[in-house]
């Protein structure tokens, strides 16, 4: 199973959460976010980003009519409208079984790290935004043992940011 974090991430290396009203993302960036999203079909989103995600407008909610959501949870959480799972080898089961072979993981931070932390990421792709921020995420908190090897798959300077493409080596 491929599975692939999106992240954005700030000049000075702090993951760009979607709720702050200063790490607004380039466009260009948003475009591809949606591009592979809805290429793999599927998205495993945290309980905070799915809350923002309900609060977008409907012509928003729109542009993911294909893609499934599964929300992680690591806590009791309940939706009605999307399948809840407590682990990261539960979204890769349920995913799994219904024919896929690609996951894209699209955030927060926390859904980040607990993929990271249990060695499944296979592929990353950090849009970096050339701001510095002392608000924002870090990758790699939760376990002082984490130390996972990626090679650059590829780099490409978008408008307003620079990509890049870690494979895991």
């Amino acid at each position: 199973m491929k599975i692939i974090i999106v992240a954005n991430i700030a000049a000075n290396g702090k993951v760009l959460v979607s709720d702050h009203p200063h790490h607004q993302l380039p466009q260009e960036t948003m475009d591809f976010y949606l591009k592979l999203v809805n290429q793999i079909g599927n998205l495993v989103i945290g309980v905070r980003t799915f809350e923002n995600f309900e609060k977008f407008p409907d012509h928003v909610k729109a542009l993911f009519k294909n893609v499934e959501i599964v929300v992680l949870a690591d806590k009791p959480f309940i939706s009605s409208t999307y399948p809840v799972v407590n682990k990261p080898t539960e979204a890769i089961d349920y995913f799994s079984k219904k024919g896929f072979t690609e996951i894209a993981i699209g955030g927060g931070t926390g859904t980040f790290n607990t993929f990271l932390e249990g060695n499944f990421v296979t592929d990353i792709y950090f849009n970096i935004s050339p701001i510095i921020t002392a608000h924002g995420g870090s990758l790699g908190t939760d376990n002082s043992n984490l130390n996972l090897r990626f090679k650059l798959a590829g780099s490409e300077l978008r408008d307003g940011s620079v990509q890049l493409h870690l494979i895991k080596s």
